[in-house]
């Protein structure tokens, strides 16, 4: 499947999006929260169907600020704004 042959097993942020940004996450392993979120039911995020994602490889101390960066410029549905 397309998350085991795209999404790295490292440190990252990622998006989920179809049509519209969906949600921006952040993550130790990027390929495990990816395939945790394809296994969820009747959330928001479920609700949404994302049918892609894009991420991005940074250290840990970096993804937090990346994370809400992304999430002011795309305005995801499943996300709070960051304060």
């Amino acid at each position: 499947d397309s998350i085991i042959q795209n999404a790295p097993a490292d440190s990252g942020c990622y998006v989920l999006f179809n049509d519209a940004w969906v949600y921006v996450g952040d993550s130790d392993t990027i390929q495990q929260s990816l395939l945790q979120h394809l296994e969820e039911t009747g959330t928001k995020i479920a609700k949404a169907k994302p049918r892609r994602f894009s991420c991005q490889q940074m250290a840990a101390n970096l993804r937090v600020v990346r994370r809400n960066v992304w999430i002011a410029q795309l305005h995801p549905s499943c996300n709070e704004l960051p304060a």
